[in-house]
């Protein structure tokens, strides 16, 4: 018996099939960062960065005096004197300050700006070079070690004097040139907004002042529930003795009802407007949370902060049990402050859309209502503790109050008409502290919590 003869039919189906099965092997495959992008326009994290917090957006076209205004902003550069060192830059220019401060700091090594004209990738590069501290790097480099570094790049050695070579080949080795602009790179094209914006990013890097997003996974990976586990097992109460005699004398007086205590090196960087901090206590619910924003279809980077909570120990409570996690303390005035392991959990959402969603599931299965309700998450509060460093509908404004020492900062939440009296209350316990003060945004539990409700 031959072979059965396949209609072009048959043929369409079979097509048709391998299309299905090489789209849904593509689709399994996508990268994280990639699932994030999903649902909302993407923006580069240094793009993010730089406009929070620098206000630093370039347009379509980019010149050398937007790029020195730029980057004086960034290191913190400021020229006072009246009697410019620019040729071409008037005392009158809004330049003026920016290009001199770099031209005395030695990061512009010319005399004329050219402010109007538009930045060329290879002044770019080389102002970064400068810019990063790498100058005297590039002075160390020989014509071979200059040659090997440039290879990896679509430029002509023979044309290239050779400090702007120098300044190229440490940028590609240092890794203040990432690897993705390799190919890109045309050295006499004027630059786009986006290397520019990647550019000081990287520079910031070199002065400790840009790191990327700081987080475990994704809601959607498979192993987060594992990292979350260990990242609590391996925690320990915080205790920092000098700030703890700073605020224990303020739980005593009166002042403040409870406090945070974090270690900065956890903290998530995340872009704000789409990020929600969950705070708790139980490791169990944080594990169950994650699963209960997967079933409801959302997606978010995760980062677990462990951190120790500070509150009032009431003696009704009784005989508290001591605890590696859990300590008890006697203060002035016969009161006691109680120390416990804490979190928070801190969720960047793929889009703002996401993160307003994120209230209804908290009130719906993580908010107690009642006493024996079922259908909750374990362990859910009266009054859950969630806030947002950006307005959103229906939280209420409160005011933080942070004091940093070293890499651990103490946190302390008040009413908006009470802030002016927390904030002189500490600074006369210790007048030589630095007590910031900002608003963010709660939920309406807890915020009738710090208004003295119970539920």
């Amino acid at each position: 018996m031959g072979l059965p003869m396949i209609c072009k039919d048959d043929n369409k189906k079979i097509i048709w099939i391998l299309l299905v099965t090489v789209l849904t092997v593509w689709m399994l495959t996508i990268p994280a960062w990639a699932v994030e992008q999903a649902g909302s326009k993407y923006r580069a994290p240094e793009v993010q960065f730089l406009e929070e917090k620098y206000d630093i957006c370039f347009g379509s076209v980019v010149t050398n005096g937007e790029f020195a205004a730029a980057l004086a902003k960034v290191l913190n550069l400021d020229y006072t004197d009246q009697v410019g060192l620019i040729d071409d830059v008037a005392p009158g220019s809004q330049y003026f300050r920016a290009a001199n401060a770099l031209y005395k700091s030695g990061v512009l090594t010319e005399s004329k700006l050219a402010a109007d004209t538009r930045l060329s990738n290879s002044k770019a590069v080389a102002l970064a070079v400068r810019a990063s501290g790498l100058k005297e790097v590039a002075n160390t480099y020989d014509r071979h070690k200059t040659n090997a570094a440039l290879t990896k790049l679509k430029v002509s050695k023979s044309k290239l004097e050779s400090a702007v070579a120098r300044e190229l080949a440490v940028a590609v080795d240092s890794g203040l040139l990432p690897k993705p602009w390799y190919k890109e790179i045309q050295l006499d094209e004027p630059v786009t907004p986006e290397f520019a914006t990647v550019l000081l990013a990287r520079i910031l890097a070199f002065h400790g002042e840009y790191l990327p997003a700081n987080y475990l996974g994704y809601i959607a990976d498979e192993d987060i529930y594992g990292k979350v586990y260990k990242t609590w097992t391996s925690a320990k109460l915080i205790r920092d003795e000098n700030l703890l005699e700073l605020v224990n004398k303020a739980v005593s007086d009166g002042l403040i009802t409870g406090y945070n205590l974090r270690d900065t090196s956890n903290a998530h960087r995340f872009d704000e407007r789409r990020t929600i901090r969950y705070g708790h206590s139980s490791i169990k619910h944080a594990l169950q949370l994650i699963a209960l924003l997967k079933s409801e279809g959302l997606n978010a980077k995760v980062q677990f902060e462990p951190k120790t909570s500070a509150f009032i120990y009431l003696k009704e409570w009784g005989e508290p049990t001591i605890t590696p996690d859990y300590a008890v303390a006697q203060l002035a005035n016969d009161k006691y402050v109680a120390y416990a392991k804490e979190y928070d959990i801190s969720f960047e959402f793929q889009t703002i859309e996401q993160k307003q969603a994120f209230q209804n599931i908290i009130f719906r299965f993580a908010k107690k209502d009642r006493e024996n309700q079922q259908g909750l998450l374990c362990d859910s509060w009266w009054q859950p503790l969630y806030t947002s460093l950006t307005p959103i509908d229906s939280y209420q404004a409160i005011t933080d109050h942070v004091i940093t020492q070293g890499h651990y900062e103490i946190h302390s939440f008040s009413l908006p008409e009470k802030s002016a009296l927390v904030k002189a209350g500490l600074l006369l316990i210790n007048p030589a502290v630095k007590v910031d003060s900002c608003t963010v945004w709660v939920d309406e539990p807890f915020y009738q919590y710090l208004m003295g409700g119970y539920k």
